[in-house]
Order: C-alpha cells, then structure tokens, then sequence
C-alpha cells in the first residue's frame, strides 16, 4: 500500500465517522421547533434543525443521513 493508499483510506475512515443517523425517534412529526440548529444532510439540503430533517425523511420515505452539523 502506498502512502497515497494509506492517506485516502484515513480520510475516507475520518469522513465516514462524521455522517450519522439522526435520531428521528424523539420527535413529533406533527410539530418540530422552530429553533435554528443547522444539520446538512447526505443529499446536499440545510435543514433548519434534526427535527425538520426527521420531517422530510418520513415525507420522502428516504434515507438521509447527517453529513454534518451546521449549513452545507
């Protein structure tokens, strides 16, 4: 394995560690808070906070997962 293999496989092992499922289960979809709390998700979109995310997962049927926190 070359230096360049080794360097990729870390930054590959360090992204992968930063995207997490959101925790959908503790919300009420039927009313999210209106607090701004950023969460970027897999698919490019800013949602408002994990709560507004929960919402479009469920809407979509989709399998967004958090890339990070804060805007995209």
């Amino acid at each position: 394995m070359t230096n360049i293999d080794k360097l990729f496989t870390i930054n590959a092992a360090i992204f992968h560690e930063k995207i997490r499922i959101p925790n959908c289960w503790k919300y009420s979809y039927d009313f999210c808070p209106m607090n701004y709390d950023p969460v970027c998700g897999t698919n490019g979109i800013t949602y408002g906070n994990e709560c507004m995310m929960c919402s479009a997962i469920k809407e979509s049927k989709t399998k967004i997962k958090i890339m990070n926190l804060g805007e995209c």
